[in-house]
């Protein structure tokens, strides 16, 4: 009888075991972001952003993303990030090199060449000879070429894209950019971005 029990108590143990080696493990769950330190590079739809003292009258600029683009030139790859600020429309772009960089566009003001002093003929002489000794007077102030590239914008981060060409010109400070964009069957717009400390642009979960 002892030996019967030992027996049945060894093939109850075996049972077990052989059980729990078929219960396969849960995978440990994935990391949680910290949504309290969201950065600029993390946001996606419908996030709210503030980007403190960007806003009219230096108060801040307070939207909610709406639209996510892409744009490329070369190697190099960018995202801008859209929504309406007191009724306009407004634009926060920033790349995701070794330092983020981030600019804000307001959109107040859409500039012609003629409203910079400029012809066809002097963007494509910039453009053939690539210096940083050239430039434009516009508003009172010196404003340096940086660079004009072809780039190809891919409108909410997707599809095959569609491309534009783009000069950009930066002020004696270096704190505001002025660009010039020439797209297909249209005539040429220029505009102005402000550039911004990273750590200014606070990004809200929704």
């Amino acid at each position: 009888m002892v030996f019967l029990f030992v027996a049945l108590g060894i093939i109850l143990i075996i049972l077990i075991v052989m059980i729990f080696k078929k219960v396969k493990k849960s995978p440990p769950p994935p990391p949680q972001m910290d949504l309290s330190s969201l950065s600029i590079t993390d946001a996606r739809l419908s996030d709210s952003i503030s980007v403190a003292g960007q806003g009219d009258d230096y108060d801040d600029l307070d939207f909610v993303v709406d639209r996510k683009n892409r744009y490329e030139s070369g190697d190099e790859k960018w995202y801008e990030l859209s929504g309406k600020y007191k009724g306009r429309r407004v634009y926060v772009e920033y790349d995701e090199g070794d330092e983020v960089e981030v600019t804000v566009n307001l959109a107040r003001t859409s500039l012609t060449l003629s409203d910079l002093g400029l012809n066809e003929d002097d963007l494509t002489r910039m453009d053939e000879e690539q210096s940083t000794s050239n430039g434009l007077e516009y508003n009172g102030e010196r404003w340096q070429y940086v660079l004009s590239q072809k780039i190809g914008y891919f409108q909410d981060d997707r599809g095959e894209g569609e491309g534009y060409y783009s000069w950009s010109f930066q002020s004696q400070d270096g704190r505001r950019v002025l660009f010039i964009d020439k797209w297909e069957g249209k005539p040429f717009e220029g505009g102005l971005a402000e550039v911004v400390d990273p750590n200014d642009v606070t990004v809200y979960r929704s």
